[in-house]
């Protein structure tokens, strides 16, 4: 079975369009579906994102033929991030202002839950 019978001059279109908004993408053939549907999951957890994933009309009754393992989230360097830590509250100290973090990475730092965010005078920030 020929895995671009589907294709049109525009068989992107809906993927280009939202690349602004998306952490990633792929469009799945029986062949790569397990692995890109884990590169995406991996992908969305890291970036809370959406991601874009499209299934071809003329290969969504295909069974998968290839399969794939989760993939493992990053893992931070402690004593890197501990430096990183005492730099920013090294850097603040004495400013008479403070830096805010909004958005998407308030909530990634989980600084969004109560009692969790914190002043320059806890380290734990």
């Amino acid at each position: 079975m020929s895995t671009t019978h589907w294709a049109t001059e525009e068989f992107d279109l809906f993927q280009k369009l939202s690349e602004a908004v998306v952490c990633g993408g792929a469009i799945t053939t029986p062949q790569n579906v397990a692995a890109q549907t884990e590169r995406l999951i991996a992908v969305a957890f890291y970036h809370p994102r959406p991601v874009y994933m499209a299934f071809p009309a003329g290969l969504t009754n295909p069974p998968a033929v290839s399969t794939a393992s989760p993939i493992p989230a990053p893992v931070s360097n402690k004593e890197r991030l501990e430096a990183a830590v005492q730099a920013i509250i090294e850097a603040l100290d004495g400013e008479e202002s403070e830096v805010v973090l909004p958005g998407v990475m308030t909530a990634r730092a989980g600084l969004t839950r109560p009692g969790r965010a914190r002043g320059r005078n806890h380290p734990g920030l």
